[in-house]
């Protein structure tokens, strides 16, 4: 009787020490999560598709972003979309510095993480657009960065090439404004009728306007939008 309670005993905790090495070597080979700090980092991985993403721009905290993986070789984070009109873009500095909408559809990304981004490696800027008669039309600028709450997230781009035109080129070096913010050269604030911005004089393009005819660009109005930031590897 005695053996056979041994023998139970060990059976235990033979059980127990296989549990627990199965549990150890799980742990230890599991896979490797990659904390990216954006979508241009995953270029390089062939099983990586366009859709909903973790990045963690500031290596901590993580956000969600959309990854476009097959424009132009893909790892473009999308930083502001326009596809529908179902999100208000009519937003106050807050919104704009934290970033708002759904990632999946429209959104702003947020400027806080645009300037975490761009002040610490080389960025460029797609702008991809499309009209009523759904034609597409691109404008890429080879510097893209965007300064600090202190500067008023004020706007840097470099070089331009696309078919779209370089409308940008009036809004460079120019701060952000809001509704609720008005840091642009005119008398009025260009924000409240055009939408958050980096305006000049209100600008010759405007992208978060409150209606499809507020997404203006080239002297023409669009009806869908997308603004794409990559690494410069």
């Amino acid at each position: 009787m005695k053996s056979t309670t041994n023998l139970q005993t060990q059976r235990q905790e033979l059980e127990e020490w296989k549990t627990n090495l199965m549990e150890t070597l799980n742990d230890t080979f599991a896979p490797i999560e990659y904390k990216y700090k954006d979508c241009s980092y995953m270029r390089g991985d062939k099983n990586k598709r366009s859709g909903v993403y973790t990045i963690y721009p500031d290596e901590i905290y993580g956000i969600k972003a959309y990854c476009d993986m097959s424009t132009d070789g893909g790892g473009w984070t999308v930083l502001q979309r326009r596809i529908d009109r179902t999100t208000s873009f009519d937003r106050n500095w807050i919104d704009y510095k934290e970033g708002f909408g759904d990632p999946q559809k429209e959104l702003w990304l947020g400027n806080k993480y645009l300037n975490i981004l761009t002040s610490k490696d080389k960025y460029e800027l797609r702008v991809d657009l499309t009209d009523t008669s759904n034609k597409k039309t691109y404008a890429l600028f080879k510097t893209f960065i965007v300064g600090d709450e202190n500067s008023k997230y004020q706007l840097t781009i470099g070089d331009y090439s696309g078919n779209a035109g370089n409308r940008m080129r009036h809004n460079n070096g120019r701060a952000f404004s809001t509704k609720d913010n008005d840091y642009d050269d005119y008398s009025i604030n260009c924000a409240v009728k055009y939408g958050a911005w980096w305006h000049g004089a209100c600008s010759n393009s405007w992208l978060n306007g409150k209606d499809n005819k507020h997404y203006y660009w080239a002297g023409y109005n669009y009806n869908k939008t997308k603004m794409m930031l990559r690494k410069i590897l």
